[in-house]
């Protein structure tokens, strides 16, 4: 598979496990999880998007797209993936902010095993499926446009409508580690 991949880091969230604060400006390991994600992004595509619903000059000054979900009030992952998608050409990568332990070349791993004839890609390990780790091809985003116009939210939910290709890698399930306590960035 050789097309375009757009990398979309998911900053939208309302932060409701870390007592309202932005993720993406959390710092861990001396970084905030924004810088994390941008690091471990550029290697890997082509160019960066930022979905981010507050916070959006701070944003701004990484020098990247940043966008903002059509409504207000945090209404989930999928608001902001129909933003970069419709700015992706080719392929769009999802990457949760608060997920910075993923393998350097995890991207290409998947693209090679993921099927030409297939919309939507996500991984999963022994344990569980990872569906916000995904590869989407931009011709998905009509689908997506209409699944959450009809008030549709859970990510889950699209992968199966759309048939989406389960991706298991040989990686641990620690990779995948979610910083959703404040704890986490001590």
């Amino acid at each position: 598979m050789d097309k375009k991949v757009t990398g979309l880091i998911l900053a939208g969230g309302a932060g409701r496990r870390v007592k309202g604060k932005d993720k993406g400006w959390l710092v861990y390991k001396g970084l905030s999880l924004v810088e994390h994600q941008i690091n471990w992004l550029k290697p890997q595509v082509d160019q960066i998007i930022i979905s981010a619903n507050r916070n959006i000059a701070d944003y701004q000054k990484l020098g990247y797209p940043v966008l903002e979900d059509e409504l207000t009030g945090f209404h989930g992952p999928l608001q902001g993936i129909v933003g970069g998608l419709a700015l992706a050409e080719g392929l769009l990568w999802v990457q949760p902010v608060d997920m910075p332990e993923l393998p350097v070349d995890i991207i290409k791993q998947a693209m090679q095993v993921m099927n030409n004839d297939v919309l939507c890609a996500y991984l999963a390990t022994k344990q569980r499926n990872h569906y916000l780790s995904m590869l989407m091809d931009s011709a998905c985003l009509d689908r997506l446009k209409t699944f959450v116009r009809q008030g549709n939210a859970r990510v889950s939910d699209f992968h199966r409508l759309v048939s989406s290709q389960i991706i298991q890698l040989n990686i641990a399930e620690t990779y995948f580690k979610n910083l959703n306590d404040l704890l986490d960035y001590r």
